[in-house]
C-alpha cells in the first residue's frame, strides 16, 4: 500500500453534480433474493454481514447512457454502525469500493453476484486499486457509488466510481484494473 497525506488548506471547492437515482429505501436488498436462489454461496460469503447494498435499475438512472461504457449505481452503507473516529469512515468507504467496482467491467458477461440466478460465469480479481479522498465524510448512512466502466479487453477491465454522500457531496473516487476469465467449470462424472 501506498499513502500520502496532507493538512486542510482553504480553496475553491468545485465539484460535479450528483447523478439523480431513486434513494436506496425505494430499492430491493439484493441479499434477500441471494439467501433464497442460491443458499449455500450466500451463507459462505461475508458481503452482507459488513456492507448493506441496493443496486440501481438502469432504467432508474436519469440521463444518456454512454455508448461502450458499462455503468452501474450502488448505494453502500456499513451493515453496523461506526465509532466517530474518521480513520473507521475511510476504512468502510475503502472496503466498499472494492465490493462491486470489478464486477462493473464485466457488466456485459454477467451481473454482481448478489443479483446472478446460477454460479458465477466470470472469475475476478482486482489488480490494482486506488482511492483518492476529497472531503471528510461520514460513510455510516447511504452513500451512493456511481460506477462506469469504459474498457474490458484481453482478460483485463479498467472501472472507475464516485463516492457521493446522500447530500451530493463528492466525497472519493476510485480506479481499478482487474483481471476477468471465464470459469472452467470441471465435469467430475467425466474424470
Amino acid at each position: 500500500m501506498s499513502a500520502s497525506f496532507k493538512l486542510p488548506e482553504v480553496t475553491p471547492d468545485r465539484q460535479p453534480v450528483m447523478p439523480a437515482v431513486p434513494p436506496p429505501e425505494e430499492l430491493p436488498d439484493p441479499y434477500e433474493a441471494w439467501s433464497r436462489v442460491r443458499p449455500d454461496e450466500y451463507r459462505d460469503a461475508v458481503t452482507a454481514r459488513v456492507m448493506s447494498m441496493r443496486f440501481v435499475p438502469s432504467e432508474d438512472v436519469d440521463g444518456d447512457r454512454p455508448l461502450g461504457i458499462a455503468e452501474q449505481f450502488v448505494w453502500l452503507e456499513p451493515a453496523h454502525s461506526l465509532p466517530d473516529d474518521p480513520l473507521m469512515h475511510v476504512c468502510a468507504l475503502t472496503y466498499g469500493s472494492d465490493m462491486t467496482l470489478a464486477s462493473t467491467a464485466a457488466l456485459d458477461r454477467q451481473p454482481h453476484r448478489s443479483l446472478q440466478r446460477g454460479p458465477s460465469r466470470v472469475f475476478m480479481t482486482s489488480l490494482d486499486h486506488a482511492v483518492w479522498f476529497h472531503r471528510p465524510f461520514r460513510a455510516d448512512d447511504w452513500m451512493l457509488f456511481a460506477q462506469q466502466s469504459p474498457s474490458a479487453v484481453d482478460g483485463r477491465g479498467l472501472s472507475m466510481g464516485n463516492f457521493w454522500t446522500r447530500d451530493g457531496h463528492l466525497v472519493a473516487t476510485v480506479v481499478q484494473e482487474s483481471l476477468m476469465r471465464p470459469v472452467r467449470r470441471i465435469d467430475h462424472e467425466n474424470d
